[in-house]
């Protein structure tokens, strides 16, 4: 089985999640998980300019594909100057992939300039793709009326599956773009038995993702069985808290690798606004 994860890095240089313990990984703990990643041929990680200075944590990745995330309102000759840093810092040629990470802000964008912007990325820092991180379908529409993207990232899960839609699918592939996902666990919450408070109005839709997935041996093996059979998907982006975290996950996604995929078909068109994590607040 091809390795299809990448290590999210976004917890590396401080505290993310619904379930963060309120502090970044130890550097020990990244050793490890790094350690893991390697003997298991994982050679993707998704960074973003906003998790800070991730050079201390990765030591001479000369193999790595390293995505980072830049917003449309930075200043372009600053984001070269930071991607040319970020090649020496972690003695890798090229940049495998560079995304805009704030979609919101699209109407900043002129088409002519952003064309000359992605010539000087891949000029001038060696950049192969750019593209977008999106969290609708829609703003992959918008953006690609400026640029095709080679490669984006979207966020996919049982409880979201807008991005499994025939027409954004279809979209996606006669583009031949290369489609990275993330919020798999939707930040842990599908893999936990306590619901945090303010996440209470998802409780009957956790109850019957639980009762699709009483034919395996728990959660996180229905989810990566359902994952592993998404063909759309070149990467998962997976967050991680531990080195062994990591290494249950790679354990299991072989043990499912042959299973039927689970049936979550009952969220196809869920439009509960708690499947995006950028409308939970805490109260």
């Amino acid at each position: 089985m091809p390795n299809r994860f990448a290590i999210g890095t976004a917890n590396f240089s401080r505290p993310y999640g619904v379930f963060s313990s309120g502090h970044a990984l130890p550097t020990p703990e990244i050793d490890k998980i790094l350690k893991v990643a390697n003997q298991n041929n994982i050679t993707t990680f998704d960074t973003a300019t906003a998790y800070g200075d991730l050079s201390p944590a990765f030591k001479n990745l000369a193999d790595a594909d390293i995505v980072t995330k830049f917003s449309v309102l930075s200043d372009k000759n600053h984001v070269i100057k930071q991607l040319n840093q970020l090649r020496d810092h972690l003695n890798i040629d090229s940049i495998y992939g560079v995304l805009i990470h704030d979609p919101q802000h699209l109407d900043h964008i002129e088409k002519h300039d952003f064309q000359n912007f992605v010539n000087r990325l891949k000029a001038e820092a060696n950049v192969k793709h750019v593209g977008i991180s999106v969290y609708t379908p829609d703003e992959l529409f918008k953006f690609s009326d400026i640029y095709m993207p080679s490669l984006i990232q979207v966020p996919l899960n049982p409880l979201n599956q807008a991005f499994l839609a025939d027409k954004v699918r279809d979209f996606i592939q006669s583009n031949s773009i290369e489609a990275h996902a993330r919020s798999l666990f939707l930040q842990g919450i599908l893999l936990s038995q306590n619901l945090p408070s303010h996440l209470y109005s998802l409780s009957d839709q956790i109850k019957q993702f639980r009762h699709q997935s009483q034919g395996f041996k728990n959660e996180l093996s229905a989810i990566l069985c359902w994952a592993l059979k998404q063909k759309l998907i070149t990467k998962w982006v997976v967050g991680l808290m531990s080195a062994s975290h990591l290494t249950e996950i790679l354990t299991t996604a072989l043990e499912v690798d042959n299973q039927e995929a689970p049936d979550f078909s009952f969220f196809k068109n869920n439009h509960h606004p708690l499947i995006d994590p950028r409308n939970w607040k805490q109260s």
